[in-house]
């Protein structure tokens, strides 16, 4: 992809949480970062932003098993695609 998309995880930590809303939000006009506001409520996108700012300090494992439960949890509920493993990702960080 050219130009490369923004590494948020990265930038994160230089970034206000506003700012992080706005950019998944609206997206990045000339970059590979789209617009989520079309498709996500104002509340996912909150989640999003939560996820986002964690990154940074996460490690592999915590990233992984975050993943895995977020993945079961989604099919226990009967949701399908994309939204089927979303959670309370600050919950989840926090066990």
């Amino acid at each position: 992809m050219s130009p490369r998309p923004p590494k948020l995880a990265e930038e994160a930590e230089e970034l206000s949480t506003a700012e992080i809303f706005w950019i998944v939000k609206h997206g990045i006009k000339m970059t590979g970062m789209p617009a989520w506001g079309p498709t996500h409520k104002d509340a996912e996108i909150w989640d999003i932003v939560a996820f986002v700012k964690k990154l940074p300090d996460m490690k592999p494992a915590e990233y992984k098993a975050m993943k895995l439960t977020a993945t079961d949890e989604g099919e226990a509920e009967g949701r399908q695609g994309p939204a089927a493993g979303k959670i309370d990702v600050e919950e989840k960080l926090q066990r």
